[in-house]
């Protein structure tokens, strides 16, 4: 992947916040069933809520902005996209405006798949291309989803870009895989992977400058990277997400304020190496990502008992900690950590090569 060659394209990142008059507003989709030719999903309707919850709590939604559609009818979208068009219509200064739209569930290239229903690409793609919203985003996290960046040229590749909201505008579309690939869930991670990493990036594991705002460019970067990790391991095919951009001015566009959100942990200066924060039964990850010992490093969490897992030139540490009211944030030192024993597996059985098996 020539990646020195696409960075070149990309701007030097000022990180702003939107103005405070300007609005934001979102229409998340997820949709579990695909029709009788592709076996449900089990949580692309789990992604949509999760997001909504995130947007009002971190990205600057209002939730009265935020219209959440689960296992919709076309119909059901079409009317959400006229209430979100003459809402942005009567704005005073929509040009100034947000509009996200995102979409987990299943997808054949051409249409997404509503259980017996579908919804054309190329419609979503006129829908963004009509909206009178400053800055339009479209998310695509489903099979093919690729499909849409094709309409107008699109990159299969890390990226990219763009904070004064004032200076831009235009449209970006993400897609969690290539046209020709199938998006991955994942039991251990309840969720699309994709999506799955998407949020815990703007929840703070990508925010790799350090300064509590995590940026379109931050997450998109980390959800690329760790997505292609994750679909690796799984054992699956490597799954790529894929970008489109028409931005006409300079900077980025912020999506989460984690200065806005108290609670949490922050890694201070002296905390270095990967970093892994899992629930008290280590079910479930809410940050993966590497820290230098340069900067402080912010990761917004709600009240509970986590467990955090350090690896560091070889040496691994544990340390137990708990969030026990709203807004609730913990300085966390290296000095915190527990070192962990390592231990190596042994194979059961002799060490006789495994017999091939036999041709069918």
């Amino acid at each position: 992947m020539r990646t020195g060659r696409i960075h070149s394209f990309f701007w030097v990142l000022v990180l702003m916040l939107l103005p405070a008059y300007a609005e934001r507003h979102a229409l998340l989709i997820g949709c579990n069933e695909g029709g009788p030719e592709v076996d449900p999903l089990r949580w692309a309707e789990s992604d949509a809520r999760r997001f909504s919850s995130l947007l009002s709590e971190l990205g600057g939604f209002e939730q009265a902005s935020v219209k959440t559609l689960l296992a919709p009818d076309s119909a059901a979208i079409e009317l959400a996209i006229q209430t979100t068009r003459k809402k942005l219509q009567a704005a005073v200064s929509p040009e100034k405006d947000l509009f996200l739209l995102y979409y987990s569930g299943h997808a054949d290239g051409r249409d997404l798949l509503l259980k017996n229903d579908r919804f054309p690409l190329r419609e979503l793609q006129a829908v963004l291309d009509s909206l009178p919203s400053g800055i339009k985003i479209g998310v695509f996290d489903a099979c093919h989803s690729g499909a849409i960046t094709a309409y107008k040229g699109g990159l299969r590749a890390e990226p990219f870009f763009l904070s004064n909201p004032q200076k831009i505008r235009g449209q970006v579309i993400i897609a969690s895989t290539t046209p020709d690939q199938r998006a991955q869930e994942s039991e251990s991670l309840k969720g699309s992977i994709f999506s799955y990493y998407w949020m815990n990036g703007l929840r703070g594991s990508a925010d790799v400058s350090g300064d509590r705002r995590v940026t379109l460019d931050e997450a998109y970067r980390y959800a690329y990277r760790k997505t292609v990790e994750a679909s690796l391991l799984s054992g699956g095919e490597a799954q790529q997400p894929m970008y489109r951009f028409n931005i006409q001015g300079q900077g980025d566009i912020c999506l989460t304020d984690l200065t806005s959100k108290n609670g949490g942990i922050v890694f201070d200066h002296s905390c270095r190496g990967k970093f892994l924060i899992l629930s008290d039964s280590y079910a479930d990850i809410f940050a993966d990502f590497f820290k230098p010992a340069a900067n402080e490093w912010f990761v917004a969490l709600d009240t509970g008992a986590y467990r955090i897992i350090n690896a560091d030139n070889g040496a691994v540490g544990m340390c137990a900690m708990t969030l026990d009211r709203p807004g609730h944030t913990v300085r966390f030192k290296q000095s915190m950590l527990v070192p962990h024993e390592r231990f190596v597996a042994r194979a059961k059985g002799p060490r006789t090569a495994v017999p091939e098996p036999l041709a069918r």
